[in-house]
């Protein structure tokens, strides 16, 4: 008997129909309680101690019935046709159909059960010129989470919230489905015990000293004690020098004091165990034996990530404080750094993570404000912040790397900063409108090697095409007010960085788009007859694949061409932009309006958000700020408001 065909009628896309046939519901409560004791023990000495409990519980259901989209995928075919019999069309039953019969009911339930307990003593003292203070304390926290996810099939909300009985021996694709989502515990628990303490002298309030140190516990280095805690640290000061006797008469001078401090952070790499881990599954019904899988391997040998800050800074103020603000200057270098290292497969791994890292994090803050007017009727106030940041890798091991990091911006290399991207090199289109790079081959013209080794063809196929995160970033804003009216705008600013332009070709291997599909207006300009090439740079409409297979080539770059094209250093722009943020205008009614009104205060007011931003064309109305969200990320909007604010 020949088998059977299911023509299968393709079924669109109905946001309406969604809506009455799938669901989402989601139920949060919570309790929260605390305790707090506050004893005065003598005179500067204090005890305190507060207790917290908290409790919460979130339980979340999802559906789709038959009619949905997602259900009639699954079942691949449409609501209210009959089906094929299962039994002469095996085929349908078992390439197929997912689930031939009712839809689907996703539901999760959580607990949250946390603590907190914390244990102060505080001394405080003055004698003279002098002021000590310090505290001891402990802190310890736990955090329980209890939970249960499921997913049952063949649901039917309209028929009593009831369930098909759908037989697995003969739907052999739904056997499968069932099979591989079971229901899953969700439990987790942690617990930290912290102990910390702190010291500070003051002299005359010119000179102040502090001492702080913390340690937090953790269990994963394994059997050496002497990593299990490590304290963070830091130490600082204060120079007060408008405090100073020589600054008496220096009238114009309202604050000016310097400051100063170093520490040493410790960081434990959550991912990485003392103990091998192994992930113990359920029952396999042939051998009728329990079944494990190694989830972690022991590294014994790990130990804590460091990070050594110096900063510096300087605090001002002048002429009736008129003009203050403040510079910090920081440096940061980490040691000890996790880094990945490639080792033999015969380990039972293909790399493991060592402390064999350093990184470098220097920069500087700003920030200024100005009132150039101040009087009876008018105010005028500018504010002003900005930062710059230099990072630079010291030492990135020496772990294999991937083209994948190239393009993505994962690369770990020695003298560059963390979030460097590079790109491929676009040459033109060819005669039928496919893109063509430049040195991506591994021989010329008369069939000769140009490249020795799986580095040598990175940096001859990738160019350098900045950093994703900016030089420069910061903002400013304007207050006006006259009598009863203000005016407030707040601005952002970013400077230095650049980004990849959406994907504009599936990155996976390009197919023609359906009639109905939207698509980029860039597609306007594409290549469409031969001599496009000299007017263009936007490929054919094209299905052709342009895989790149590993018998073509001996190191490998790319999947495909369409790909490279998205990755490729034309797609490449700038992500600098001025922003204004917000707008707004306000009117306060005189107070001898609101008396019979009996009211204390009252005012209107007009506010505009997103109100414009200044950036590259090349963004084609792209957001700047957005443009990872990928291609169907809609920019932020500019909204509009009216306010009226009554004080009673």
């Amino acid at each position: 008997m020949p088998l059977a065909i299911c023509i299968i009628t393709l079924m669109m896309y109905n946001i309406l129909n969604e809506i009455d046939h799938t669901g989402n519901r989601i139920d949060n409560s919570s309790i929260d309680a605390s305790i707090n004791l506050d004893w005065k023990i003598a005179s500067g000495i204090r005890f305190s101690s507060v207790l917290g409990v908290g409790r919460s519980s979130v339980s979340q259901e999802s559906w789709a019935d038959e009619q949905s989209y997602y259900i009639t995928s699954m079942r691949q075919s449409p609501y209210g046709a009959t089906l094929p019999n299962p039994t002469e069309n095996q085929r349908f039953a078992e390439q197929y159909c997912l689930l031939p019969f009712g839809g689907e009911l996703s539901t999760s339930n959580t607990r949250h059960t946390s603590y907190t307990w914390r244990n102060n003593l505080s001394l405080i003292h003055s004698f003279g010129k002098h002021e000590i203070s310090g505290s001891i304390g402990q802190e310890v926290r736990s955090s329980k989470y209890d939970g249960v996810q499921s997913t049952q099939y063949g649901y039917l909300p309209e028929r009593g919230k009831r369930f098909v009985d759908i037989d697995p021996t003969i739907w052999k694709r739904y056997a499968t489905l069932v099979r591989n989502h079971p229901d899953v515990i969700t439990d987790t628990k942690n617990n930290v015990i912290s102990f910390y303490a702190t010291a500070a002298y003051v002299y005359d309030s010119r000179y102040i000293f502090n001492f702080n140190i913390r340690t937090d516990g953790s269990n994963k280095f394994g059997q050496d004690k002497s990593v299990r805690f490590l304290p963070i640290w830091s130490v600082s000061g204060r120079w007060n020098v408008i405090n100073e006797k020589f600054m008496k008469n220096v009238n114009f001078l309202n604050d000016l004091a310097f400051r100063a401090s170093y520490g040493i952070q410790g960081n434990v790499h959550p991912d990485q165990t003392p103990n091998i881990i192994a992930s113990l599954g359920t029952l396999e019904t042939l051998p009728q034996e329990y079944v494990s899988t190694l989830y972690k391997l022991p590294n014994n040998k790990l130990t804590w990530e460091k990070t050594r800050s110096y900063n510096v800074a300087v605090d001002w103020a002048f002429w009736n404080n008129r003009i203050y603000g403040s510079l910090d200057v920081y440096y940061k270098k980490g040691v000890n750094q996790i880094v990945t290292k490639d080792v033999a497969p015969s380990t039972g791994a293909t790399n493991v993570s060592i402390n064999d890292g350093d990184i470098e994090n220097k920069g500087w803050d700003l920030a200024v404000s100005f009132v150039p007017v101040q009087t009876k009727d008018w105010t005028l106030s500018l504010s002003f912040n900005t930062g710059k940041n230099y990072n630079k890798i010291l030492n990135a091991g020496n772990s294999a790397v991937t083209w994948q990091d190239y393009i993505d911006g994962t690369l770990v290399s020695n003298g560059h900063a963390v979030n460097s991207f590079y790109s491929y090199k676009f040459d033109k289109l060819d005669s039928e409108g496919y893109p063509v790079f430049k040195d991506v081959n591994e021989k010329d013209e008369d069939g000769n090697a140009v490249v020795h080794s799986q580095q040598e063809m990175f940096d001859r196929a990738f160019v350098y095409s900045g950093k994703r995160e900016a030089d420069l970033n910061g903002g400013f804003s304007a207050f006006l007010k006259y009598k009863n009216i203000s005016l407030n705008a707040l601005f952002s600013f970013s400077f230095g960085s650049n980004i990849r332009l959406n994907d504009l070709y599936q990155s996976s291997g390009q197919n023609l788009p359906y009639p109905d599909q939207n698509m980029s207006s860039e597609f306007v300009d594409r290549w469409r007859v031969p001599g496009d090439e000299e007017r263009t740079n936007i490929p054919v409409l094209s299905d052709k694949s342009l895989a790149i297979r590993n018998s073509d080539v001996t190191y490998r770059i790319a999947d495909n061409g369409w790909d490279m094209y998205n990755k490729s250093d034309l797609r490449v722009v700038s992500g600098s932009f001025l922003r204004c943020r917000s707008m707004s205008i306000r009117y306060d009614l005189k107070p001898e309006w609101l008396k019979p009104l009996y009211l204390k205060g009252a005012s209107v007011s007009f506010d505009a958000g997103n109100v414009f931003v200044l950036k590259d064309k090349a963004l084609k109305g792209r957001d700047p700020e957005q443009i990872g969200l990928g291609s169907r990320s809609i920019p932020p909007q500019r909204s509009y408001a009216v306010r009226i604010s009554l004080t009673l």
